[in-house]
């Protein structure tokens, strides 16, 4: 069941974006079909269009038959800008983490960087213990916000398919992080592989349904 628009709209209008989401999807639509795509360690796919005022719009597109995360899997992190998401098409469940600083914990902070089609989870000092302090199931038309310095993580069962609109504000160099296992290694580099030509098209497939459903 997809989202009615009258939401999409209210959504778009707390976020200060005057596009219509036809117009907004027609764009990645067009980014997806010239291949700018890019997989995420965490096994979803992104298309995303340019950053206008500050703000980022992006589709965060999960696929039931490809679901390959990155190794070691440690899902709970933070992101360098604000966010606000809702969900186009489907179920994710959003975990809430709290962080508590330590002499001696099981895990510690990860710096993320990114170079290109690389990104590199960097050791730092600082233990920590973790502990999950919320977790919400969300559906086609919900919406949530999460401020830049929260720890939290998203789930898409294996077997199921999600779609989410997500945008980013208030962009800047602000740290990363990601709450990885103390005994881990000092540094681990990921390298963004390129889609199959069937990963691609089951995304444009995806995105054209979701063209055609907004726009009926």
């Amino acid at each position: 069941m997809l989202v009615n628009n009258l939401k999409i709209k209210q959504f778009l209008k707390r976020q200060e974006i005057n596009a219509p989401i036809s117009k907004i999807i027609e764009q990645l639509l067009l980014q997806a079909k010239v291949g700018n795509i890019t997989i995420h360690p965490y096994g979803f796919y992104i298309v995303k269009i340019e950053k206008q005022n500050n703000i980022q719009i992006r589709l965060h597109i999960w696929l039931d038959k490809f679901r390959k995360r990155q190794n070691p899997d440690w899902p709970p992190h933070t992101h360098s800008s604000d966010l606000n998401s809702i969900i186009l098409n489907g179920k994710l469940t959003h975990n809430i983490w709290e962080i508590v600083h330590k002499n001696q914990a099981a895990n510690v902070l990860y710096q993320v960087e990114y170079d290109k089609n690389i990104s590199k989870l960097n050791k730092t000092s600082e233990l920590v213990s973790l502990q999950l302090t919320n977790s919400t199931l969300y559906s086609t038309g919900d919406s949530y916000c999460l401020d830049r310095y929260i720890f939290h993580s998203v789930e898409v069962k294996n077997t199921l398919k999600a779609i989410t609109l997500f945008i980013t504000s208030n962009l800047g160099k602000n740290v990363q992080h990601v709450v990885g296992e103390a005994i881990g290694n000092k540094v681990y580099e990921f390298e963004r592989r390129k889609l199959t030509i069937i990963e691609k098209n089951a995304v444009v497939h995806e995105i054209e349904k979701l063209n055609q459903d907004i726009n009926t």
